[in-house]
């Protein structure tokens, strides 16, 4: 029997699952009406590391900027930041293409009505990233990627954020 049949002979089962979508419609819609949610545009920025020697330091700022961005008059990237049994290291940086930097400025341009649309094309197409001491840079959608994103750790890892 299909699941067709199934609601057809069982009205009940019908009526309170299409009653149960509409109640968690209507939860998330009031969740991110308050507040909730990721923000867009919003007046609080979340923050990141970033770095301009290669991962050996690092420093904090603003999360919405897109690296790479002049800082102290050098490039500066993203840096994942990972602890290892405590231990804190950049275990990777991330930047994105000059074709896709471009293109990603411009769809946040507008802050009240960004394209997304172009921000994950430019999320899956756009970013490079590479180990601290690595020469070349490797597009995020590259198989090798998965390699360079891996942190090395033999304990407790942990993401840190700033």
């Amino acid at each position: 029997m299909g699941i067709r049949e199934t609601l057809n002979q069982n009205p009940a089962i019908t009526t309170g699952a299409t009653i149960g979508i509409i109640v968690l419609t209507l939860v998330l819609v009031l969740y991110l009406s308050m507040g909730g949610g990721p923000s867009v545009g919003g007046q609080v920025s979340a923050k990141a590391f970033f770095t301009i020697d290669d991962g050996k330091n690092y420093f904090v700022d603003d999360a919405a900027k897109i690296p790479p961005f002049d800082y102290q008059g050098k490039q500066a990237v993203r840096a994942y930041v990972f602890s290892c049994n405590g231990t804190k290291k950049v275990e990777y940086l991330q930047r994105y293409t000059p074709e896709a930097k471009k293109k990603l400025e411009a769809a946040t341009a507008n802050k009240g009505r960004p394209d997304f649309g172009i921000m994950d094309q430019v999320q899956f197409t756009g970013v490079e990233v590479k180990k601290p001491g690595d020469k070349d840079w490797v597009k995020q959608n590259d198989e090798r990627a998965v390699k360079v994103m891996q942190p090395q750790c033999n304990g407790t890892l942990e993401l840190v954020s700033p």
